[in-house]
């Protein structure tokens, strides 16, 4: 049988509840599949929230008045790792 552990990025960068939310989602993620890989996109407004979370492997940050620049860099650091999800 195939061990399959998926890496998953989840894009929730604002919003305290949906955050919230989203952040159990994590966990039963990590419940059933305790050696995946998941990375989140946030604002660092709420960074130190998702940071928290032992579910939750990388924050990578989403500076919302980065300009062209900053969104360039994001899509570089999200292509750097190969999503399943």
């Amino acid at each position: 049988m195939h061990n399959f552990e998926p890496n998953i990025l989840i894009i929730k960068p604002s919003s305290m509840g949906d955050i919230i939310h989203g952040l159990q989602i994590a966990r039963a993620i990590k419940s059933q599949r305790p050696n995946a890989r998941i990375d989140w996109v946030v604002r660092d407004l709420f960074a130190p929230l998702v940071e928290a979370s032992r579910d939750v492997d990388r924050v990578i940050i989403f500076k919302r008045h980065g300009g062209l620049r900053g969104l360039g860099e994001l899509l570089g650091q999200i292509r750097a790792t190969q999503y399943d999800w």
